[in-house]
């Protein structure tokens, strides 16, 4: 079977096996989970507001992505985020961060809580890269901020990188999702380091 990839100027092109989809099929739809509840830290006394992550302009959308070669980004075919790529990340966060329950009060935007801190995600990658063999990639640039003066207290990049042992739609989402949570884990140890030394 030949998967189809897409490009960004509309060209087709096949990579990897798949059929030719049927007309009218709808595409398998993938979403990302969070990282499960787990007691490791006393909770900080801060409410953590998580802002909707900027999202690389190409991956900001519902296809998942894919760079068979450097400078060039295609999609999958017959597969899709199950919402925007951004909505689903900051889902992913929050729902983290209150499993782990290392802050006092964790909300999105117009919540209604009043934060004192604001985390700020910038999605780089996310995708898999088919050089030198099929990587899925995710990488996220953090920045926690004091909203009472909207200082920068800490920033840094985050990355994992995952092999693909076989590049169907199932073990691509499966590795782009399992690459998310350890990123994110990075994430939440980065966050309770950063407040309990400051």
């Amino acid at each position: 079977m030949k998967k189809f990839l897409f490009s960004l100027v509309g060209a087709v092109c096949l990579s990897g096996c798949s059929i030719i989809p049927n007309p009218g099929e709808p595409p398998k739809r993938f979403t990302l989970e969070s990282v499960k509840t787990q007691e490791t830290h006393a909770p900080l006394n801060h409410k953590l507001m998580v802002d909707i992550p900027n999202v690389y302009p190409p991956l900001d959308n519902q296809r998942i992505g894919v760079v068979p070669a450097l400078n060039r980004i295609d999609y999958y075919a017959d597969c899709e985020w199950g919402d925007r790529l951004g909505i689903l990340v900051q889902d992913s966060l929050i729902y983290s961060l209150q499993n782990r329950q290392l802050f006092s009060g964790v909300t999105r935007t117009h919540d209604g809580i009043t934060p004192d801190l604001l985390l700020k995600i910038d999605v780089r990658k996310f995708f898999v890269s088919q050089t030198p063999q099929p990587t899925a990639i995710v990488q996220y640039y953090a920045q926690l901020i004091r909203l009472t003066d909207r200082q920068v207290i800490s920033q840094q990049e985050f990355e994992t990188s995952l092999t693909v042992e076989q590049e169907n739609l199932d073990e691509i989402g499966r590795k782009l999702n399992q690459a998310n949570l350890i990123t994110i884990d990075k994430i939440l140890e980065w966050l309770y380091d950063t407040k309990a030394n400051h």
